[in-house]
């Protein structure tokens, strides 16, 4: 559950991160003071959102929640909590995630310094940040998801290998409990003449 609802916070942070950059650069050019309003709580509830997300990882991470992709191919249920909460950016999707995590709060500390702009330009200056923390998370979630599940999770599927000269059989089943989910027990086949 909370591989999804980290995923669903990534989502609302995108839609909030396209709300910022609309707001942010459209308020300004067509003078619209509401507009222009509604970039500030738009940066808030992206910080929000991101924060929600990384922390969905880090629990993952933590709960050896191996039916997550990106927790079953970098960390295992022997590594200490330390690494584990650490694994988060131990690859490209949890390095990009917290990119973003550190862009949101950097937008948060601008929008802070931006009341001592004009409204017209601390506006604007957002709008660009909500430009690019919308491609950094368009991009994390079409082609760098760290929230994909495994399909089976592991430990729910057996492998049937053939030796490419048909003579051999194995049957590879996922050992339980020790996180790799490439690693499994070796079971011997009936011979080739005993099979149905």
């Amino acid at each position: 559950m909370l591989p999804e609802l980290g995923h669903f916070a990534l989502i609302l942070a995108l839609l909030l991160a396209g709300l910022q950059a609309f707001f942010g650069i459209a308020g300004p050019m067509l003078g619209r003071e509401r507009w222009m309003a509604a970039v500030t709580p738009a940066v808030a509830g992206q910080f929000v959102m991101v924060s929600t997300a990384v922390g969905c990882l880090i629990a993952s991470f933590v709960g050896n929640e191996f039916s997550v992709v990106y927790v079953a191919e970098n960390s295992n249920s022997a590594l200490p909590l330390f690494y584990r909460v650490t694994a988060l950016w131990g690859a490209h999707e949890g390095s990009l995630l917290l990119w973003i995590l550190l862009l949101a709060a950097w937008t948060v500390a601008v929008s802070i310094g931006a009341a001592r702009l004009p409204r017209r330009f601390g506006a604007r200056v957002l709008g660009v940040l909500g430009v690019v923390s919308f491609g950094f998370l368009l991009f994390t979630l079409a082609t760098s998801n760290p929230f994909l599940r495994l399909d089976p999770p592991p430990g729910a599927a057996q492998v049937h290998v053939r030796h490419p000269t048909g003579d051999q059989e194995a049957v590879l089943v996922p050992d339980e409990g020790n996180g790799h989910v490439n690693r499994g027990k070796r079971v011997q086949a009936a011979p080739p003449d005993a099979r149905s």
